[in-house]
């Protein structure tokens, strides 16, 4: 989480896309509804499961890489973009 400019943006867009929706008068605008809570519980499982998915595979990225003498391992050759 090193780039500054991308961490800005998630936060600006995550607010923006709070305030459309949450703000009074907004979905009359937009013909937009708030979202219930529950709602909000699918995405969030499987935002938990990609961030412990990509937290696995930079281990395993690093962890080959030192045992190959910094040579790219299977993980990093098929993974990393």
């Amino acid at each position: 989480m090193s780039n500054k400019t991308m961490n800005q943006a998630l936060v600006f867009e995550t607010a923006l896309a709070a305030f459309i929706t949450y703000t009074p008068g907004m979905e009359t605008a937009l013909t937009t509804a708030p979202l219930q809570f529950v709602w909000w519980l699918p995405p969030l499982t499987f935002s938990v499961l990609i961030f412990v998915y990509d937290e696995c595979r930079k281990y395993l990225m690093r962890k080959y890489r030192a045992e190959n003498n910094g040579a790219k391992g299977w993980v990093e050759r098929t993974t990393y973009y």
